[in-house]
């Protein structure tokens, strides 16, 4: 699983993350996302997606642009 930590921009996809820029962490492997907040310490706020879903939230995402750094 490849691991990564950006910046998204949800809408509902993913309820227990929230909506919004979301700065998450996403292990993704070949058919689902797994993906939790990076800024929560709460470890139940973690979901799953699948990877097509995953990859139109980034691609979104990053047609948008990120308005902050890191």
């Amino acid at each position: 699983m490849a691991k990564t930590k950006r910046w998204i921009n949800l809408a509902d996809e993913m309820p227990t993350i929230g909506c919004g820029w979301r700065l998450v962490e996403a292990d993704v492997g070949r058919k689902w996302a797994y993906v939790k907040s990076a800024t929560s310490p709460v470890p139940t706020n973690r979901t799953r997606v699948r990877v097509q879903v995953w990859n139109k939230i980034e691609a979104l995402s990053d047609r948008i642009g990120v308005p902050f750094k890191e």
